[in-house]
Protein backbone atom coordinates (compact mmCIF):
# COMPACT_ATOMS: atom_id res chain seq x y z
CA UNK A 1 0.00 0.00 0.00
CA UNK A 2 1.02 3.34 -0.76
CA UNK A 3 2.32 5.52 2.16
CA UNK A 4 0.23 8.40 1.36
CA UNK A 5 -2.72 6.06 0.92
CA UNK A 6 -1.99 4.43 4.13
CA UNK A 7 -1.69 7.71 5.91
CA UNK A 8 -5.10 8.39 4.77
CA UNK A 9 -6.94 5.47 6.10
CA UNK A 10 -5.26 5.25 9.07
CA UNK A 11 -6.27 9.26 9.79
CA UNK A 12 -9.93 7.42 9.49
CA UNK A 13 -10.82 9.94 6.54
CA UNK A 14 -14.44 8.92 6.65
CA UNK A 15 -14.32 10.63 10.10
CA UNK A 16 -12.49 13.55 8.87
CA UNK A 17 -15.55 13.82 6.66
CA UNK A 18 -17.93 14.25 9.26
CA UNK A 19 -15.62 16.92 11.73
CA UNK A 20 -15.32 19.09 8.53
CA UNK A 21 -18.91 18.95 7.85
CA UNK A 22 -20.17 19.57 10.88
CA UNK A 23 -17.99 22.60 11.24
CA UNK A 24 -19.28 23.81 7.91
CA UNK A 25 -22.64 23.41 8.62
CA UNK A 26 -22.63 24.98 11.92
CA UNK A 27 -21.15 28.21 10.33
CA UNK A 28 -23.33 28.26 7.16
CA UNK A 29 -26.61 26.73 8.36
CA UNK A 30 -26.75 27.97 11.80
CA UNK A 31 -24.49 31.27 12.51
CA UNK A 32 -24.64 32.86 9.50
CA UNK A 33 -28.67 32.83 9.00
CA UNK A 34 -29.36 33.72 12.94
CA UNK A 35 -26.34 36.49 12.06
CA UNK A 36 -28.86 37.75 8.90
CA UNK A 37 -31.77 37.10 11.26
CA UNK A 38 -31.01 38.51 14.36
CA UNK A 39 -28.08 41.05 13.68
CA UNK A 40 -28.17 42.10 9.66
CA UNK A 41 -31.50 43.23 9.62
CA UNK A 42 -30.98 45.43 12.80
CA UNK A 43 -30.48 49.27 13.06
CA UNK A 44 -26.80 48.24 14.07
CA UNK A 45 -24.00 47.68 11.73
CA UNK A 46 -22.42 44.53 12.80
CA UNK A 47 -19.28 43.35 10.84
CA UNK A 48 -19.50 39.20 10.23
CA UNK A 49 -16.74 37.76 11.86
CA UNK A 50 -14.14 34.87 10.80
CA UNK A 51 -13.67 35.41 6.88
CA UNK A 52 -13.75 32.77 4.76
CA UNK A 53 -9.83 31.97 4.46
CA UNK A 54 -9.21 31.99 8.74
CA UNK A 55 -12.48 29.83 8.98
CA UNK A 56 -11.17 27.47 6.06
CA UNK A 57 -7.73 27.12 8.27
CA UNK A 58 -9.57 26.80 11.88
CA UNK A 59 -11.46 23.30 9.92
CA UNK A 60 -7.83 22.35 8.76
CA UNK A 61 -6.66 22.59 12.12
CA UNK A 62 -9.16 20.90 13.56
CA UNK A 63 -8.45 18.31 10.97
CA UNK A 64 -4.92 18.28 11.97
CA UNK A 65 -5.19 17.29 15.13
CA UNK A 66 -8.35 14.24 14.54
CA UNK A 67 -5.93 13.07 11.44
CA UNK A 68 -2.89 12.92 14.66
CA UNK A 69 -5.20 11.63 16.99
CA UNK A 70 -5.81 8.82 14.45
CA UNK A 71 -2.55 7.80 13.73
CA UNK A 72 -0.88 7.93 17.59
CA UNK A 73 -4.10 5.41 19.08
CA UNK A 74 -2.70 3.39 15.76
CA UNK A 75 0.80 3.78 16.72
CA UNK A 76 0.07 2.60 20.42
CA UNK A 77 -2.44 0.14 19.83
CA UNK A 78 -0.79 -2.62 17.28
CA UNK A 79 -0.27 -5.21 20.04
CA UNK A 80 -3.99 -5.03 20.43
CA UNK A 81 -4.93 -4.37 17.34
CA UNK A 82 -3.33 -7.76 16.09
CA UNK A 83 -5.65 -9.81 18.47
CA UNK A 84 -8.41 -7.20 17.59
CA UNK A 85 -8.24 -6.48 13.80
CA UNK A 86 -5.22 -8.22 12.65
CA UNK A 87 -6.23 -7.59 9.07
CA UNK A 88 -6.85 -3.96 9.41
CA UNK A 89 -3.81 -3.25 10.80
CA UNK A 90 -1.77 0.15 8.86
CA UNK A 91 1.02 1.45 11.23
CA UNK A 92 3.66 -0.76 11.45
CA UNK A 93 2.46 -2.89 8.55
CA UNK A 94 2.10 -0.07 5.56
CA UNK A 95 3.48 2.77 7.36
CA UNK A 96 6.08 2.79 9.63
CA UNK A 97 5.80 3.69 13.20
CA UNK A 98 8.22 5.75 13.11
CA UNK A 99 6.62 7.94 10.36
CA UNK A 100 3.19 8.09 12.29
CA UNK A 101 5.29 9.45 15.40
CA UNK A 102 6.76 11.66 12.74
CA UNK A 103 3.30 13.01 11.30
CA UNK A 104 1.55 12.71 14.52
CA UNK A 105 4.04 15.75 15.81
CA UNK A 106 3.74 17.41 12.54
CA UNK A 107 -0.12 17.52 12.27
CA UNK A 108 0.07 18.78 15.63
CA UNK A 109 2.24 21.10 15.35
CA UNK A 110 0.81 22.77 12.13
CA UNK A 111 -2.43 22.73 14.13
CA UNK A 112 -1.45 24.51 17.17
CA UNK A 113 0.33 27.51 15.14
CA UNK A 114 -2.76 27.56 12.83
CA UNK A 115 -5.18 28.25 16.12
CA UNK A 116 -2.67 30.69 17.82
CA UNK A 117 -3.10 32.93 14.33
CA UNK A 118 -6.24 32.70 14.67
CA UNK A 119 -6.62 33.15 18.32
CA UNK A 120 -4.21 35.96 18.08
CA UNK A 121 -6.72 37.73 15.07
CA UNK A 122 -10.02 36.87 17.27
CA UNK A 123 -7.91 39.16 19.99
CA UNK A 124 -7.87 36.17 22.72
CA UNK A 125 -4.69 34.59 22.02
CA UNK A 126 -6.03 32.16 25.16
CA UNK A 127 -8.69 30.59 22.16
CA UNK A 128 -5.54 28.57 21.33
CA UNK A 129 -6.04 26.27 24.44
CA UNK A 130 -8.64 24.82 22.78
CA UNK A 131 -7.16 23.14 20.26
CA UNK A 132 -4.08 22.33 23.04
CA UNK A 133 -6.82 20.52 25.06
CA UNK A 134 -7.75 18.76 22.37
CA UNK A 135 -4.37 17.37 21.11
CA UNK A 136 -3.82 16.41 25.14
CA UNK A 137 -7.07 14.88 25.52
CA UNK A 138 -5.75 12.60 21.98
CA UNK A 139 -2.78 12.00 23.18
CA UNK A 140 -3.94 10.81 27.10
CA UNK A 141 -6.26 8.95 24.91
CA UNK A 142 -3.61 7.03 23.22
CA UNK A 143 -1.77 5.86 26.24
CA UNK A 144 -3.19 5.89 29.36
CA UNK A 145 -7.32 6.91 29.21
CA UNK A 146 -8.48 4.01 26.57
CA UNK A 147 -7.50 1.56 29.25
CA UNK A 148 -9.34 3.17 32.60
CA UNK A 149 -12.98 2.34 33.39
CA UNK A 150 -15.14 5.05 31.31
CA UNK A 151 -12.38 7.52 30.65
CA UNK A 152 -11.44 6.21 27.00
CA UNK A 153 -15.55 6.99 26.14
CA UNK A 154 -15.70 9.85 27.63
CA UNK A 155 -12.31 11.66 26.35
CA UNK A 156 -13.61 10.48 22.88
CA UNK A 157 -17.13 11.93 23.18
CA UNK A 158 -15.61 15.34 24.84
CA UNK A 159 -13.59 15.94 21.62
CA UNK A 160 -16.73 15.09 19.35
CA UNK A 161 -19.19 17.51 21.11
CA UNK A 162 -15.95 19.99 21.58
CA UNK A 163 -16.24 20.32 17.48
CA UNK A 164 -19.58 22.54 17.21
CA UNK A 165 -18.48 24.50 20.00
CA UNK A 166 -14.99 25.44 18.72
CA UNK A 167 -16.37 26.67 16.14
CA UNK A 168 -18.76 28.96 17.94
CA UNK A 169 -16.29 30.26 20.25
CA UNK A 170 -13.80 31.38 17.23
CA UNK A 171 -16.81 33.22 15.29
CA UNK A 172 -18.38 34.71 18.70
CA UNK A 173 -15.33 35.89 20.10
CA UNK A 174 -14.19 37.03 16.18
CA UNK A 175 -17.04 39.21 16.01
CA UNK A 176 -16.74 40.85 19.63
CA UNK A 177 -13.42 42.04 18.54
CA UNK A 178 -14.01 43.38 15.00
CA UNK A 179 -17.17 45.27 16.73
CA UNK A 180 -15.44 46.32 19.74
CA UNK A 181 -16.81 49.79 19.11
CA UNK A 182 -20.22 49.08 18.75
CA UNK A 183 -20.57 47.46 22.19
CA UNK A 184 -20.79 51.15 23.31
CA UNK A 185 -24.17 51.00 22.81
CA UNK A 186 -26.88 49.56 24.75
CA UNK A 187 -29.23 48.66 21.63
CA UNK A 188 -25.62 46.48 19.67
CA UNK A 189 -25.16 45.00 23.17
CA UNK A 190 -28.85 43.51 23.18
CA UNK A 191 -28.79 42.76 19.85
CA UNK A 192 -25.51 40.54 20.17
CA UNK A 193 -26.68 38.85 23.56
CA UNK A 194 -29.67 37.46 21.62
CA UNK A 195 -28.02 36.06 18.35
CA UNK A 196 -24.84 34.70 20.89
CA UNK A 197 -27.40 33.00 23.03
CA UNK A 198 -30.11 31.63 20.79
CA UNK A 199 -26.74 30.03 18.70
CA UNK A 200 -24.70 29.18 21.54
CA UNK A 201 -28.27 27.22 22.70
CA UNK A 202 -28.17 25.52 19.26
CA UNK A 203 -24.67 24.45 19.30
CA UNK A 204 -24.37 23.15 22.75
CA UNK A 205 -27.92 20.92 21.64
CA UNK A 206 -25.85 19.54 18.61
CA UNK A 207 -22.90 19.11 21.51
CA UNK A 208 -24.98 17.11 23.88
CA UNK A 209 -26.58 14.89 21.01
CA UNK A 210 -22.97 14.21 19.95
CA UNK A 211 -21.62 13.50 22.91
CA UNK A 212 -24.58 11.12 24.12
CA UNK A 213 -24.64 8.79 20.57
CA UNK A 214 -20.27 8.85 20.80
CA UNK A 215 -20.32 7.19 24.22
CA UNK A 216 -23.24 4.77 22.97
CA UNK A 217 -20.95 3.91 19.52
CA UNK A 218 -17.58 3.96 22.22
CA UNK A 219 -19.19 1.18 24.97
CA UNK A 220 -20.08 -0.59 21.86
CA UNK A 221 -16.84 -0.65 20.04
CA UNK A 222 -15.60 -1.79 23.38
CA UNK A 223 -17.66 -4.68 23.27
CA UNK A 224 -16.18 -5.98 20.19
CA UNK A 225 -12.94 -4.99 20.93
CA UNK A 226 -13.05 -7.16 24.58
CA UNK A 227 -10.38 -9.97 23.57
CA UNK A 228 -7.85 -7.53 22.89
CA UNK A 229 -8.59 -5.70 25.51
CA UNK A 230 -8.55 -8.34 28.48
CA UNK A 231 -5.30 -9.83 26.87
CA UNK A 232 -3.48 -6.48 27.64
CA UNK A 233 -4.90 -5.68 30.92
CA UNK A 234 -7.61 -2.24 30.10
CA UNK A 235 -10.44 -2.26 32.14
CA UNK A 236 -13.16 -1.20 29.78
CA UNK A 237 -16.89 -1.23 30.79
CA UNK A 238 -17.62 -4.61 29.55
CA UNK A 239 -14.70 -5.98 30.85
CA UNK A 240 -15.21 -4.75 34.70
CA UNK A 241 -18.94 -5.10 34.55
CA UNK A 242 -19.70 -7.38 31.90
CA UNK A 243 -21.41 -7.43 28.23
CA UNK A 244 -24.80 -8.00 29.13
CA UNK A 245 -24.41 -4.83 31.44
CA UNK A 246 -22.45 -3.09 28.93
CA UNK A 247 -25.51 -3.51 26.13
CA UNK A 248 -27.70 -2.00 28.58
CA UNK A 249 -25.92 0.98 29.42
CA UNK A 250 -25.21 1.63 25.57
CA UNK A 251 -29.23 1.27 24.87
CA UNK A 252 -29.87 3.58 27.48
CA UNK A 253 -27.67 6.51 25.91
CA UNK A 254 -29.46 6.01 22.71
CA UNK A 255 -32.85 6.04 24.92
CA UNK A 256 -32.11 8.97 26.25
CA UNK A 257 -31.00 10.75 23.02
CA UNK A 258 -34.84 9.33 21.64
CA UNK A 259 -36.18 11.19 24.71
CA UNK A 260 -34.32 14.73 24.36
CA UNK A 261 -34.89 14.32 20.68
CA UNK A 262 -38.81 14.07 21.32
CA UNK A 263 -38.80 16.80 24.29
CA UNK A 264 -36.84 19.30 22.01
CA UNK A 265 -39.21 18.36 19.23
CA UNK A 266 -42.51 18.47 20.71
CA UNK A 267 -41.52 21.56 23.21
CA UNK A 268 -39.18 24.32 21.93
CA UNK A 269 -39.07 23.09 18.07
CA UNK A 270 -42.78 21.65 16.69
CA UNK A 271 -42.46 22.34 13.12
CA UNK A 272 -43.57 19.77 10.75
CA UNK A 273 -39.75 19.02 9.53
CA UNK A 274 -38.56 18.53 12.66
CA UNK A 275 -41.43 16.52 13.62
CA UNK A 276 -40.78 13.93 10.72
CA UNK A 277 -37.15 14.41 11.14
CA UNK A 278 -37.58 13.44 14.84
CA UNK A 279 -39.88 10.82 14.39
CA UNK A 280 -39.07 9.22 10.83
CA UNK A 281 -35.22 9.43 11.25
CA UNK A 282 -33.73 9.95 14.29
CA UNK A 283 -36.17 7.70 16.56
CA UNK A 284 -36.11 4.77 14.19
CA UNK A 285 -32.36 4.31 13.60
CA UNK A 286 -31.77 4.43 17.22
CA UNK A 287 -34.73 2.78 18.13
CA UNK A 288 -33.15 -0.06 15.64
CA UNK A 289 -29.64 0.34 16.91
CA UNK A 290 -31.15 -0.46 20.82
CA UNK A 291 -32.78 -3.34 19.24
CA UNK A 292 -29.83 -4.94 17.65
CA UNK A 293 -28.11 -3.95 20.31
CA UNK A 294 -30.34 -5.97 22.83
CA UNK A 295 -29.84 -9.52 20.57
CA UNK A 296 -26.34 -9.21 19.31
CA UNK A 297 -24.32 -11.78 21.08
CA UNK A 298 -20.86 -12.62 18.42
CA UNK A 299 -18.49 -9.20 18.31
CA UNK A 300 -19.50 -8.93 14.30
CA UNK A 301 -23.26 -8.81 15.17
CA UNK A 302 -22.61 -6.01 16.59
CA UNK A 303 -21.32 -3.98 13.81
CA UNK A 304 -24.95 -2.60 12.36
CA UNK A 305 -25.66 -1.03 16.03
CA UNK A 306 -22.83 0.26 15.63
CA UNK A 307 -23.68 1.83 11.80
CA UNK A 308 -27.20 3.21 13.12
CA UNK A 309 -25.16 4.92 16.10
CA UNK A 310 -23.31 6.54 13.21
CA UNK A 311 -26.06 7.36 11.12
CA UNK A 312 -28.31 8.96 13.58
CA UNK A 313 -25.10 11.17 14.12
CA UNK A 314 -24.80 12.23 10.52
CA UNK A 315 -28.41 12.48 10.29
CA UNK A 316 -28.21 14.97 13.36
CA UNK A 317 -26.13 17.40 11.75
CA UNK A 318 -27.51 17.20 8.59
CA UNK A 319 -30.69 18.11 10.40
CA UNK A 320 -28.96 21.63 10.11
CA UNK A 321 -29.37 21.80 6.61
CA UNK A 322 -33.03 21.60 6.95
CA UNK A 323 -32.38 24.51 10.29
CA UNK A 324 -30.95 26.69 7.21
CA UNK A 325 -33.88 26.56 4.71
CA UNK A 326 -36.12 27.07 7.35
CA UNK A 327 -34.39 30.63 9.18
CA UNK A 328 -34.03 31.40 5.25
CA UNK A 329 -37.87 32.13 4.72
CA UNK A 330 -37.40 34.42 7.70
Amino acid sequence: MNPIIATIKASRWQNLLIVALTMVLVRMALIQPFFKILIEDSSVDFARGMGDLDFTLLVISSLLIAAAGNLINDYFDIKIDRVNKPDKIIVGRYLKRRVAMMLHLVFNGIAVLIAGYLAYKAGKIELAFIQIILVATLWFYSIDFKRRLIWGNLSIAFCVALVPIVVWVFEILTMITVNNELFEEQAAKAIFKEFSEVTLAWVLGLSLFSFLLTIGREIIKDIVDIKGDLAFHCKSLPIVLGIQKSKMIASAFHAIVIALAIYVQQVYLPDKGTLFYVFVIITPLLGAAIVTTVKAQEPHQFKLPSLLNKLASLAGVLYLVMVYYILNQF
